[in-house]
This record gives C-alpha cells, sequence and structure tokens, in this order.
C-alpha cells in the first residue's frame, strides 16, 4: 500500500479519495482545500452529492491538520550590525510553528550598546499583543525589582529565548506552554544575534528555558542561581528565577522571601556588570 493512500486512510477519508490518490499522490491532495467541489465530480460521477460532502470535509481536515503541523529549524537572521534589520527580518521569522498562532513576533528591546542584556523564556499574553517584551503582570514585577536593585531598564537590553507566544486555548483565555527544545533551538539564532550586536557585560538569564538556551539542557537554576558564569554567548552570565514564577508562590510570605532573593541576584548581576 502506497504511502499517499495511508495517509488518506489515517485522514478517514473514503476510498473513492483513496484510489484518486494513488494516481496524484498525497501532496497533491492538498489542492482539494481549493478546488473541492471540482475533485470531487471528477472523483466519482455516481455517488457525486456524497462526495462533494467528503470533499468539503477533507478541505477542513487538511485545513486543519496546516494549523497543527509542527515542525522547527534554526532561523536564519540576516549577517549585519543594525540591530533595525535584524528586528524587521524577525517579524518575517516562520523557522518553527510558533509563528501560525502568535498574533506578532516579539523582539527585544533596548539600548544597542547596554551593558545588561535580560533574557526571559517567551513572551506571554500581553506581550504577544503589545508586541513588547515584559509589558504584562511578570513585567511589572521585573521592572520593580530591577528599581529595587538600582538598575534603570531604560539602560538595558530586554528579550526572550523564543520570540513567539506558544499556548492552548482554555475557554476564551489563552495559556501559557513552556517552549520545548526544538522551539528553542530554532529560534536561538535571533539571540545569537541580538548578544552578537548589542555586546553587553552581562547577561541575565531569567528561568530555565533562558537559561538552557545559553547552557544546554543540563543546566539548574536551582543549583547555579546567583553566581557569575560565562559561556559562548557571554562573558559573564548570571542566572535566577523567571519573574512570573513569584506570582506563583502560595502565599505572601513565599512572594515576598523569593522577590527578595530575586532583587538580590539582580543586585549581583549589577556588580558583575560594572566590573572591567
Amino acid at each position: 500500500m502506497s504511502r499517499a493512500v495511508c495517509n488518506c486512510m489515517r485522514l478517514g477519508l473514503p476510498r473513492c479519495f483513496r484510489t484518486y490518490t494513488r494516481w496524484i499522490g498525497f501532496s497533491e491532495m492538498m489542492s482539494i482545500a481549493a478546488g473541492a467541489r471540482c475533485l470531487a465530480k471528477q472523483c466519482c460521477q455516481p455517488w457525486q452529492h456524497r462526495n462533494i460532502r467528503y470533499a468539503r470535509d477533507i478541505r477542513f481536515r487538511l485545513e486543519m491538520r496546516e494549523q497543527n503541523e509542527e515542525y522547527a529549524r534554526p532561523a536564519q537572521p540576516p549577517d549585519t550590525s543594525s540591530l533595525a534589520t535584524v528586528r524587521e527580518a524577525a517579524a518575517y521569522c516562520t523557522a518553527c510553528h510558533l509563528y501560525k498562532r502568535g498574533t506578532q513576533t516579539v523582539f527585544g528591546e533596548g539600548p544597542k550598546r547596554a551593558a545588561m542584556v535580560l533574557i526571559g523564556e517567551q513572551p506571554g499574553d500581553y506581550e504577544d499583543v503589545a508586541g513588547k517584551p515584559f509589558v504584562g503582570p511578570a513585567g511589572k514585577i521585573m521592572d520593580r525589582a530591577l528599581a529595587d536593585a538600582g538598575i534603570d531598564r531604560s539602560q538595558v537590553y530586554v528579550t526572550n529565548a523564543v520570540k513567539h507566544f506558544k499556548w492552548e486555548p482554555r475557554g476564551k483565555r489563552r495559556i501559557h506552554q513552556k517552549p520545548n527544545s526544538r522551539e528553542i533551538a530554532a529560534c536561538r539564532p535571533w539571540l545569537e544575534a541580538e548578544l552578537r550586536i548589542v555586546r553587553p557585560n552581562l547577561v541575565v538569564a531569567m528561568g530555565a528555558t533562558a537559561a538552557q538556551a545559553i547552557f544546554g539542557p543540563g543546566f539548574r537554576v536551582t543549583r547555579e542561581r546567583g553566581k557569575v558564569l560565562s559561556s559562548k554567548l557571554a562573558p559573564r552570565v548570571v542566572a535566577t528565577v523567571h519573574p512570573s514564577s513569584l506570582l506563583r508562590q502560595p502565599d505572601e510570605e513565599s512572594r515576598e522571601r523569593e522577590y527578595k532573593h530575586f532583587v538580590a541576584d539582580l543586585r549581583a548581576a549589577s556588580r558583575a556588570a560594572d566590573e572591567e
């Protein structure tokens, strides 16, 4: 049995379409989405009306399959020293399937020659709509912590390891989903380009996704938190928690304790960034 026919059987298509697929191949069946009615008429005239219904069903299934198909390949940023050019190119990135559901690419923001770069996981619902990083609840906590640590946010570059919002529907809400390793790897060239152009003295990796994008999947924030480390992407890196983790603390006492720890990590990063 041909692979094309097997694909048709998996989609639950009628026998007449499986036979037709033997001749044209499964890839050609994608054209049904544009011409389902014509194909139904050509396939089996005695069951024309029934096949039109099947063709409409095929069109729906193929469109859903195309929408939900997951893939990831390394992005290809332009080789330039212009941050604006890279940002513009990232706006049209289709390196992984996340672009299909995200409203827009959420690229980094801040001075081109910032001494410090803050890296989070991915844009959230607020960021996806606004097109700017860290403007939601986690961003407000981060802004407060930066101020308490004596760091001016306008002087730091803020970005994410993944540039599109990964989410799943829950009623009318869009619920955050953690990016997988393939999605992180696909987006890593954009992060590399940002760090190559900005050339910060220090990078703060906030959360496991950001830290593993820099150090690899074996890195553990809980073990290395607050330490000044080095990597191929930056001369100094400090790993800490993502500010959204503070929102998930079970009570006010825990939130306050973890917030103070977060501020202490930022202060340590600020001191290290000022060192020559």
